[in-house]
């Protein structure tokens, strides 16, 4: 019964979030040029670079004569449903047209949850596309992926990408992708309820036991303390914030690292805020784990909860207009001592499918996406942080005092160690479920370490 009153709860706050929605936000225009550049998303401040130093950032991208010369070919191009619309995206698919009037470019959305399944089972049948959107390094692990290194190599950009956008498209030293856009983990907190409860705001050194003891505070009058999600991707960047990873090397060899000591204490102590503690809803049993902590937080039904860049964007467009102004930011907690820092990386890449036919023209496409106009552009129209290292001393970025312990997190966060060996992840994601409905965490974690590594000898043949 009381797990059913906490989805109850839930549902009412899902709906004062609806109700508090606005207005669509105002796209930054875009126009598309045939110099071969990426089409200009409009900046607050004239030049989207200002304040970097554009000699750090991706240069212009020239026309590739070999390309426009090849005569008429097509590029079936996949993107995530809620990204390949947006007025940047369209404005390079436009750009890189006109630059290339021999190349047409057939560009579809798919829900990101299911994307890689689809791109897999076209990988299988010989109808994949030349483009898809994801994290190469998994891709590249499990075979599906184009080796773009020579490619890479040749383009000589390499140390204009900050060094965990490189991760995300790298696997044992070969290049599968183009990075794309970043994010990680960090604390999003409503200042305004810390204050009425007398609780100190959360800090730069704070701890996983800090945050318990300020949720059992805070938790009040119809206010939840915090509120929790089942995503096994999130509880990844907690584990590592704790100063171990799901992955470890022993004698060469790659082993599971499920029931380490540090990974129980993060999952059991994450998991008891909600059916032990009783100071954040039970996770919802959705697929979808993002919508409920924003909708609940949104709602100021909850003070504080770990989240991304994408949902400060959210409350700013979706919640009630005052409440921005009362939310505080800060890094995940330091770990269960104040010992160790980190997250888990986030944000998506581009990657060539095995099977394309045009692999160059493929790799001149997913350039585009990478100059300051774009990844600038993304972050103005949908909070979606760049992956060119330079980008990050713009005005824009500077001036947001909210995404500053984001930008401080990033250096510290590492890629989801567990996606490359999806039976390993699978069995890492069924155990933290559990252990949000009240599971014990040893005991789930014991078996999940067994099944993960399984999986993980079976993939390398160890």
């Amino acid at each position: 019964m009381k797990r059913q009153s906490s989805r109850a709860a839930l549902l009412v706050c899902l709906s004062l979030l609806l109700a508090a929605c606005g207005a669509a936000p105002q796209i930054p225009s875009a126009d598309a040029t045939t110099t071969g550049v990426a089409a200009t998303a409009a900046a607050p401040e004239g030049d989207p670079a200002a304040g970097a130093d554009i000699s750090k950032t991706i240069p212009e991208i020239p026309i590739n004569t070999t390309i426009a010369e090849q005569g008429s070919l097509t590029l079936d191009v996949w993107m995530a449903a809620d990204y390949y619309q947006t007025a940047p995206v369209e404005a390079v698919f436009a750009a890189f047209q006109q630059a290339y009037p021999n190349v047409k470019l057939n560009v579809s959305g798919y829900e990101w949850g299911d994307m890689q399944n689809q791109v897999k089972l076209a990988v299988g049948t010989g109808t994949a596309p030349c483009v898809s959107h994801g994290h190469p390094y998994a891709m590249g692990a499990q075979g599906f992926a184009e080796d773009v290194t020579e490619l890479w190599t040749a383009w000589q950009q390499n140390d204009k990408f900050m060094a965990s956008a490189v991760q995300d498209v790298t696997w044992k030293e070969r290049v599968y992708g183009m990075p794309l856009d970043i994010n990680t983990l960090f604390t999003i907190y409503n200042k305004e309820l810390f204050a009425s409860a007398g609780v100190p705001e959360p800090t730069a050194d704070w701890t996983f036991a800090d945050a318990r003891d300020a949720a059992q505070k805070l938790t009040k009058d119809g206010v939840y303390g915090t509120v929790i999600s089942a995503s096994s991707w999130a509880m990844s960047g907690m584990i590592v914030a704790n100063g171990v990873d799901l992955l470890k090397t022993e004698n060469d060899q790659i082993k599971a690292n499920l029931d380490d000591p540090k990974v129980i204490e993060v999952l059991a102590n994450i998991s008891e805020l909600g059916h032990k503690d009783k100071v954040s809803p039970i996770p919802p049993q959705t697929p979808r784990q993002t919508d409920a902590p924003v909708a609940i937080f949104g709602a100021e039904k909850a003070a504080f909860f770990f989240s991304g860049p994408w949902d400060l964007a959210r409350i700013r467009k979706e919640a009630k207009p005052d409440l921005i102004g009362k939310v505080g930011t800060a890094p995940l907690p330091n770990g269960m001592t104040g010992q160790t820092d980190g997250s888990v990386l986030g944000g998506g890449s581009l990657w060539i499918p095995k099977g394309c036919q045009h692999k160059d023209a493929a790799f001149e496409l997913l350039k585009w996406f990478t100059t300051s106009s774009y990844q600038m552009g993304m972050v103005q129209d949908q909070a979606r942080y760049p992956v060119i290292a330079e980008l990050y001393n713009t005005t824009y970025l500077q001036n947001d005092t909210l995404a500053q312990p984001f930008y401080e997190q990033l250096k510290t966060a590492a890629p989801y160690a567990l996606e490359p060996y999806a039976d390993a992840a699978k069995a890492w994601n069924d155990a933290v479920r559990a252990a949000m409905d009240g599971g014990n965490a040893a005991d789930l974690l014991k078996t999940a370490q067994t099944a993960a590594q399984t999986a993980i000898d079976q993939a390398e043949g160890q």
